[in-house]
């Protein structure tokens, strides 16, 4: 084997492995590997701040899964836990801190506040013991006030209405409190959303699987559903605040299927396109819900995120559709008939 194809087929198996590592990690990583804002039906909104201070904002993020508190330099926040002791700070110069003997450093670290047994250090009584969190001007932590932490579901009032909430601050001194609701926004998504979603994933699994026949038409169909894949990944994790802990592997994993495709060219045909089209539908499944759920954690629209997984999905499916069933293009020539001494005679 020449050097030039020995290096390809090494950088084809890198790529590949590399790819097939990050499938295989958001595949089995799941809910339980972060804990960022999931697609719900679930959404709290904040109605007033007051007294209104310059510098000081209070945000919703990730539908209902997260308070976030942000203030301008020369502007110190107090947040206190669920018992009145001190919880979480920003100070003048941006720095946060958290209290690590507060309860509520633990019982916020998930949405569903499962803790287990609180370190030998918590006390609600006792004086603060302060340790920085990283963070600078802005902290987020699963309040679990503004959302729902009851097993049996509930029963939305007018409105969708569920519960009201309130949640103290002191500002520069001054005692402030964020009022807000949460809302049930319905087992699904809109009709008409519903059927533009379907009619994308139809029309896109149908459309690559009759016209994805040559061999550039394939790589450049997942090449735009990895484009497409990588900016809806990527909105979905900047819709959880930075220290949420939400998961960048469904952002690796549109890279990989990125990086499979731009790889594919003089490598064996079939295993890199077949493995880009089995990381896009990976990903596109794990985020399955999407599809159809009215709250979505994301900076893009929300419409937007439906419509381009289907479109992903729809794309994954028809090439692996034509992979399977036509292994070898059509534009690909037959290799030439090999006439042996045997055949001659």
């Amino acid at each position: 084997m020449s050097s030039p194809k020995k290096f390809r087929l090494i950088i084809g198996r890198v790529v590949a492995a590399f790819a097939t590592c990050m499938t295989l990690l958001f595949v089995t990583a799941g809910p339980a590997a972060a804990d960022g804002g999931k697609p719900t039906s679930y959404e709290s909104v904040v109605d007033t701040v007051r007294p209104a201070v310059d510098g000081f904002r209070v945000e919703v993020k990730g539908g209902d899964a997260f308070l976030e508190v942000s203030s301008r330099p020369a502007t110190e926040v107090l947040i206190p836990g669920y018992d009145g002791e001190p919880y979480l700070r920003i100070k003048r110069n941006g720095v946060v801190e958290r209290n690590v003997r507060s309860p509520a450093t633990y019982l916020n670290q998930s949405r569903s506040s499962q803790t287990g047994k609180f370190p030998a250090i918590v006390d609600s009584d006792a004086a603060p013991k302060w340790e920085p969190t990283g963070g600078i001007g802005r902290v987020a932590w699963h309040d679990h006030r503004i959302h729902w932490m009851v097993s049996a579901a509930p029963e939305p009032g007018p409105g969708g209405l569920i519960q009201e909430w309130m949640v103290p601050f002191t500002v520069n001194g001054r005692s402030v409190t964020a009022e807000g609701r949460l809302l049930y926004r319905g087992s699904t998504t809109g009709p008409m959303e519903l059927i533009a979603v379907a009619a994308v994933l139809i029309l896109a699994t149908l459309g690559t699987a009759r016209f994805a026949r040559r061999r550039p038409d394939r790589l450049l169909a997942l090449f735009v559903a990895s484009i497409v894949a990588l900016g809806v990944g990527w909105s979905a994790f900047r819709g959880n605040p930075p220290d949420a802990g939400a998961s960048l592997i469904p952002v690796l994993v549109a890279v990989a299927a990125m990086l499979l495709v731009a790889v594919a060219p003089g490598f064996p045909r079939l295993p890199l396109a077949l493995a880009s089209a089995a990381a896009l539908a990976g990903w596109a499944v794990m985020r399955i819900a999407v599809l159809w759920k009215p709250v979505l954690p994301t900076t893009i629209p929300g419409w937007i995120d439906r419509v381009g997984t289907a479109a992903v999905l729809g794309v994954a499916i028809g090439v692996a559709y034509q992979l399977v069933r036509f292994p070898t293009p059509v534009d690909d020539p037959e290799p030439p008939e090999v006439i042996t001494p045997a055949d001659a005679a």
